[in-house]
């Protein structure tokens, strides 16, 4: 696992990987052998703790993650272009540093996000019920993020600062300015990603279905993970 501010090791085509809100590099991508089979494609695996995660840093004061990317960003140094795969959360960081930073990138791969990402987050209901406690009251899709996060293995106050920071959504031109390829996964039953708009944005997309998997789910599907490294796989030339 790797946080933002330790030294990385040097590869000819270094990957990162960004989790979602309330995972980590360990829950999300080791336990699915994305580092073994990226490896073994001669990549070399970077698996990021976000800021307020796993291992990394996990402050309670939520103007700490105002710029989540920056603070993300730092993971890259020492790297003059990366690839990047990521989900949800993670997601959304490497499209606003995609759109400030484009020429860091060769390509990446987006899961788990749509239309989605032009929304603000509505969130307050449950950073609630992870600072004063799950409730009945609360509607169910409330508690289950609550109860995934408290499930998750990390610092539930930081998570909810996370979910507290000030953020602004990305905007269509932003999107419209990024020209590296990218794929986006999402699947079939995912309803937090919303509508594939997303992929009309981008000038370089390719979109991928995964049939049975929800939001949840996305990461660990094996046609995911497949499509994500034959997709980073091409063009090798370039790197």
């Amino acid at each position: 696992m790797t946080t933002p501010n330790q030294s990385l090791p040097r590869g000819s085509r270094p990957v990162f990987l960004l989790h979602g809100w309330s995972g980590s590099a360990r829950t999300t991508w080791a336990p699915f052998h994305w580092n073994e089979e990226l490896r073994n494609r001669g990549f070399n695996p970077h698996a990021v703790d976000l800021l307020g995660h796993g291992n990394a840093a996990a402050p309670h004061d939520p103007t700490a993650y105002a710029d989540i990317a920056s603070h993300t960003a730092r993971a890259f140094e020492g790297h003059e272009r990366v690839d990047v795969i990521s989900f949800s959360m993670g997601a959304k960081i490497t499209l606003a540093l995609a759109a400030r930073m484009p020429h860091r990138f060769r390509r990446i791969v987006l899961s788990g996000v749509g239309e989605n990402v032009f929304r603000p987050e509505r969130v307050g209901m449950v950073a609630d019920s992870m600072e004063h406690g799950l409730s009945d009251a609360v509607p169910a899709r409330v508690r289950d993020l609550a109860a995934m996060a408290f499930a998750s293995g990390n610092d539930v106050l930081a998570l909810a600062a996370c979910m507290r920071r000030e953020s602004t959504p990305i905007t269509r031109d932003e999107v419209a300015a990024i020209e590296i390829p990218v794929l986006i996964a999402v699947g079939d039953q995912d309803s937090i990603a919303g509508d594939p708009s997303l992929a009309a944005a981008l000038p370089n997309a390719t979109v991928i279905r995964l049939p049975g998997i929800d939001h949840v789910g996305t990461p660990y599907a094996r046609d995911f993970r497949s499509a994500a490294i034959e997709f980073l796989a091409q063009d090798e030339e370039e790197t």
